[in-house]
């Protein structure tokens, strides 16, 4: 999209002509097997996905639970936890489960609960504690790497592969403050990118994010789980919806609302309709820190904040500045780093263009 900004207005009759082709009723649905789990047509199934014990790391086992349909239809995939800091994403994962009844559902819904324990459990913020490298970079993975690689090619080869739609709920890291959005990569293929597209509008979040994708595309090698998905020509979208580590009701809701709104979208028998909004399309770039050291914002969420402006501060372990990182364009502040630590190369903001 650029430095374009437009509106526009969700039309639900227009998502569900689109998204899917109609379902014969009477097909019946085949049982859906994953990891521990072999889930018969018309049942809400629970188990485990197992990451193996390699070299000195021990077994991961990570939670899921598949709703399977009376009928054949779409597989929608929904993960959660890939950072272990996001709390609300785990916690409108828990929620939704139970909102689908399987007997109305077409097609199947697959939900990971916690795809990072490993962070989870280490209070890792962005980084997988015990090998430093951030999940959600690393996609498809490695099935001979550190933990965080071989996590990725667990989940891209046994979960995102097995998408029809799918959608990687996330929220600002415990560092971050963050304006809730909705955000998508663009493949140049608008049999991928425009159910993405429709996707994201029956999300009901007022803002998306659009990132185009470069020509000739990149290798798919460390990525993220949405551009894995995107360049595997799987439609994807993300949910950020959340900051600071908090579990506020406010942001778990517009998830566990998307989530049902994007399913009825896709014709699955299940969910609610999405409201009539209009949604406002952007293209955002973070701006990184050139040091590391502890930094200081000057500017808010929503701030609007022309090129050269000061973003914020980032000084050394005895508050002296270093240096001022400035807006290198005229935006708005989508997400800041909210906390004082900060690496050289880690995001100070990130900016959507006007």
């Amino acid at each position: 999209m650029g430095n374009q900004r437009v509106t526009c207005p969700v039309r639900l009759t227009a998502l569900v002509a689109v998204l899917v082709t109609p379902v014969p009723p009477l097909m019946a649905q085949a049982p859906f097997d994953m990891g521990t789990i072999r889930c018969d047509q018309g049942r809400r199934c629970r188990g485990h996905l197992e990451l193996s014990a390699y070299a000195s790391d021990s077994a991961v086992q990570l939670p899921i639970t598949v709703v399977q349909g009376m009928r054949a239809g779409p597989v929608l995939v929904v993960t959660a936890g890939i950072h272990g800091s996001e709390y609300t994403p785990i916690l409108a994962s828990q929620r939704l489960p139970n909102l689908i009844d399987p007997r109305a559902l077409a097609g199947t819904v697959v939900f990971v609960h916690l795809a990072n324990p490993p962070s989870f459990f280490g209070r890792g913020v962005y980084y997988t504690p015990s090998d430093g490298k951030n999940l959600n970079r690393l996609f498809p993975g490695r099935a001979d790497g550190t933990i965080s690689e071989r996590l990725a090619f667990l989940i891209y080869h046994q979960v995102i592969r097995r998408a029809t739609a799918y959608i990687d709920l996330h929220s600002g890291d415990a560092n971050e403050a963050l304006r809730p959005y909705v955000g998508l990569n663009l493949l140049g293929d608008s049999l991928v990118d425009g159910p993405a597209q429709r996707m994201a509008a029956a999300s009901g979040f007022e803002v998306a994010v659009h990132h185009t994708l470069p020509a000739p595309l990149p290798p798919l090698a460390t990525v993220t789980t949405t551009r894995s998905a995107t360049l595997s020509r799987i439609p994807a979208i993300a949910f950020e919806s959340g900051e600071l580590g908090r579990t506020d009701e406010r942001y778990i809701d517009p998830m566990v609302q998307g989530v049902l709104q994007i399913a009825h979208a896709l014709g699955m028998g299940v969910g609610t309709p999405a409201p009539e909004v209009r949604q406002t399309v952007v293209a955002t770039q973070s701006v990184l820190a050139p040091v590391s050291g502890l930094v200081r914002p000057r500017v808010v969420l929503d701030q609007l904040v022309a090129e050269g402006d000061p973003l914020a501060d980032i000084t050394d372990a005895f508050g002296e500045v270093h240096v001022t990182v400035r807006a290198p364009f005229t935006g708005r502040v989508m997400y800041l780093m909210a906390t004082p630590p900060i690496r050289a190369g880690e995001p100070v903001a990130s900016l959507a263009r006007r």
